[in-house]
């Protein structure tokens, strides 16, 4: 609180082994401590200068089995009570009727409202039978009808990705940012101690006035 308090505020209770304190900034010297988010963004400027493609490379290199990517589809669903309902609606899809709409009108699960659109789903999301026809379709094509303890079931694909290794330029600024991140922290715990070696800071808690000039 002495170095995130202006001059004038007054903390809430603060407990330390001799009781509790209220912290009220009279006065700071030996230099201004600088805003925190300030500091923050100028370290976080420097540190990314010293990361580079090489070190980015490298990290990418030796940590391969993070970058990889299963095999995957999106899919739309409908989900009906009975199998007379799943036939008509099953005849209508294959009349031409759009599956999107023809989710809005009949399926009974809570993706309905998106036209039945379930994302992206990867192995071992789907129940059994469903998965097996998810992975099975081409895209564009819909299923049989599929029975389950949740009533019956239509699917279909609308787009398939096979499984990959990111390429490294996807996941360039992201492994920047893991290798930066601990020295970020570093730099910023050194930061704030050397705020607090520069600062005097006077502090009223009921009858005890402390300055504090070093961690």
């Amino acid at each position: 609180y002495c170095l995130i308090l202006d001059q004038g505020e007054i903390s809430p209770p603060v407990e330390t082994n001799l009781g509790y304190h209220i912290i009220r900034v009279t006065g700071k010297e030996k230099g201004k401590i600088r805003d925190l988010q300030e500091a923050k963004a100028d370290i976080e400027s420097m540190l990314n200068k010293t990361v580079d493609d090489l070190e980015i490379a490298k990290y990418y290199s030796e940590n391969l089995e993070q970058f990889q990517e299963e095999e995957k589809v999106r899919i739309r669903h409908i989900l009906v009570r009975d199998e007379e309902t799943a036939k008509k609606v099953r005849r209508l899809l294959l009349e031409g009727q759009d599956f999107a709409e023809t989710a809005r009108q009949f399926s009974i699960e809570a993706a309905k409202d998106r036209g039945g659109d379930l994302g992206f789903v990867t192995r071992g999301k789907l129940t059994g039978e469903l998965e097996e026809t998810a992975f099975g379709l081409e895209p564009g094509k819909f299923s049989e009808i599929i029975k389950s303890s949740y009533g019956f079931h239509l699917i279909k694909v609308e787009e398939k990705v096979a499984a990959r290794t990111v390429p490294l330029e996807e996941k360039r600024n992201e492994i920047r940012e893991t290798l930066i991140r601990p020295r970020k922290e570093k730099a910023f715990r050194l930061w704030m101690k050397e705020q607090r070696n520069n600062s005097s800071i006077k502090i009223n808690g009921g009858k005890v006035i402390k300055y504090f000039k070093k961690v």
